[in-house]
């Protein structure tokens, strides 16, 4: 398996969940497409949405593609009228937030997948940490970042990075960040060459900071596909700006 496919299959134990549908239950279309948010909790027991994916997987291609989308994107809230992806999590969790995906551009959301993000950074501390080149300088939450650094961050570290919005002249979107970090912490996992049973041991242990519409079996068994899976991937980062159709068309290619 290449390091490639192993970084890809590693991106987040948790939110593999997200790709046990891809051939049990594609559309009539051939196509899968599962909504993935990132909950931040704060140190005050409130939680929002940090990040959104969308998972889009073409069963005649095989094409796997990762939609991420940002949090001031306007959609269309069902019984709510219009509102952001952030103001839909905070009124129905993911399950709103795919729908009101699913409405606003007229493409099928098969399921949802939510991601507490506290999850993430105790995983990041159990793989010794993640390695991110810094490429803007900013602080956050007491931590500080210079440009031009290459950081092994631990959990906490990592999502202060994550967490960081672009104030005005900085030019790495929050998503960019997001990515680094994931990739970081795929190499990680790729590099422990975890056997199947030792993919599903890492899903128990996270399953806790998970909320889905995903069983429980489909993520066990999601798991052991991906090991084996040949699948490519595309990564796309769309912006505020993007229409209903920019993303139905990625959603149904």
């Amino acid at each position: 398996m290449s390091v490639l496919k192993k970084i890809i299959y590693g991106l987040l134990i948790g939110w593999l969940g997200a790709f046990s549908l891809l051939t049990s239950s594609a559309q009539a279309d051939g196509v899968t497409n599962i909504v993935m948010t990132g909950s931040d909790r704060q140190a005050d027991g409130s939680g929002q949405s940090d990040s959104t994916l969308v998972v889009s997987y073409n069963e005649g291609t095989g094409q796997v593609s990762l939609i991420s989308l940002p949090q001031n994107l306007m959609i269309s809230i069902p019984e709510q009228g219009e509102g952001t992806l952030a103001e839909a999590y905070s009124i129905g969790g993911g399950q709103l937030v795919a729908d009101g995906i699913e409405e606003w551009t007229d493409a099928s959301i098969d399921d949802y997948l939510t991601l507490d993000m506290a999850g993430v950074a105790e995983l990041i501390d159990e793989v010794g940490g993640v390695t991110v080149y810094v490429s803007e300088s900013f602080e956050q939450d007491g931590y500080s970042f210079q440009e031009g650094d290459t950081l092994t961050m631990d959990g906490s570290q990592a999502l202060a990075y994550m967490r960081h919005l672009p104030q005005e002249g900085e030019l790495v979107s929050k998503q960019e960040r997001q990515a680094q970090v994931i990739r970081s912490l795929g190499e990680e996992l790729a590099g422990e060459d975890l056997s199947a049973f030792g993919y599903i041991k890492l899903y128990q242990n996270y399953s806790g900071y998970i909320d889905s519409s995903l069983g429980k079996m489909e993520m066990i068994n999601l798991v052991k596909e991906l090991i084996q899976s040949g699948s490519g991937l595309s990564y796309h980062e769309l912006d505020e700006q993007t229409t209903p159709d920019q993303l139905q068309m990625l959603l149904q290619s």
